[in-house]
């Protein structure tokens, strides 16, 4: 057997092979291409073979040529490869010398890899998202913009088509006519954008179950369903709920020592497209569900959470009821609370 380590970099990669004894028998940079692959590890070396290679930066390129010709393949954690990460030395030749040892003693880390599709529709998803967020802010400059100018218009979306029409006759001081001009054709040609990549996605999401099924859950629509249904890809590696919920990034870190125990801030190693997709989930669901909504209170005024604490809670409480209904294969059923507490406000 030999142990493949790669460090991958954008037009190569630093390769380590080692044999079944841990002595390196090849170690330089390969570019990253399909026929060299092909001549070093089906040619040269003809032994049965593993690989691995760290999730990082061009990781998914070296994982499909390596796939592509046959050759299981490891993606590792790059979070708990430690050994690299608090390295005196770090160069290539190590990093990958580290990821083949690692591999030989069976101590990679490795992270699910969803099929190709999956991984390349999620991008087209996210690029939507990233969008959508960009929509949001250049919103916000302008309501700033018209506050500055004391302008304060009565309609609930200003950006609709009566809002429109106010806006395009305001006469304002010529710096921020011209920032009001350039923010709204930036906003037209995101909307046109966001029509495009929405035409683009009905062709590939809509029809999974997962996809069907999460629509059930208050505050998840057409946008935030297929987005979270890719990313999630398969709920059956998860053993819980409080596994999944902790790939959402919605636990907290804990600090202990001695007889204390204190709760910081969320962690950071988690899925950052999920955690973003069920907080603005959770703001939707606290407005449209009794049991959100409530599970939302109990956190901000009996507990005295801050908002954005009492959300976070909400959209791990979101994260739970997703694991159960993907993994039992059911809707989403509106529960009434045991006790409704009235606060006030």
């Amino acid at each position: 057997m030999l142990y493949i380590g790669l460090d991958t970099h954008k037009p190569f990669s630093y390769c380590t092979i080692l044999d079944e004894n841990g002595q390196t028998i090849f170690s330089q940079k390969i570019p990253h291409d399909e026929r060299v692959y092909k001549k070093l590890f089906l040619e040269e070396f003809k032994e049965e073979k593993i690989a691995t290679v760290e999730g990082g930066y061009n990781w998914g390129v070296v994982y499909d040529l390596l796939t592509s010709i046959g050759i299981k393949t490891k993606v590792g954690n790059p979070l708990k490869i430690k050994s690299i990460a608090s390295a005196k030395i770090k160069t290539d030749k190590r990093d990958s010398e580290t990821l083949a040892f690692l591999l030989k003693a069976d101590l990679i880390p490795a992270i699910y890899i969803p099929p190709k599709e999956t991984r390349e529709l999620k991008y087209v998803l996210r690029e939507r998202a990233s969008i959508s967020r960009e929509i949001t802010r250049t919103k916000n400059k302008m309501h700033n913009l018209l506050t500055r100018n004391k302008v304060y218009l009565e309609q609930s979306d200003i950006f609709g088509k009566t809002g429109r029409e106010i806006i395009d006759k305001l006469k304002l001081p010529k710096h921020s006519a011209f920032n009001l001009k350039h923010n709204l054709t930036s906003l037209d040609e995101k909307e046109k954008e966001i029509k495009e990549y929405n035409k683009y996605l009905k062709k590939y999401v809509g029809r999974e179950e997962n996809y069907k099924l999460l629509r059930t859950i208050p505050g998840i629509g057409a946008i935030l369903a297929p987005l979270i249904a890719l990313e999630i890809s398969d709920i059956k590696r998860f053993p819980d709920a409080q596994h999944f919920a902790s790939y959402c990034g919605l636990v907290p870190s804990v600090y202990s020592t001695n007889k204390t125990i204190r709760m910081g801030h969320l962690i950071r190693g988690c899925n950052k497209h999920l955690k973003t997709a069920l907080v603005e989930a959770s703001w939707v669901a606290i407005r449209h569900s009794l049991y959100f909504k409530h599970y939302f209170n109990k956190l901000k005024y009996k507990k005295s959470k801050h908002k954005n604490v009492a959300i976070a809670g909400v959209a791990r409480k979101m994260a739970e009821v997703i694991y159960n209904m993907l993994k039992e294969k059911r809707p989403y059923e509106e529960r009434t609370p045991k006790s409704l507490y009235e606060f006030k406000k």
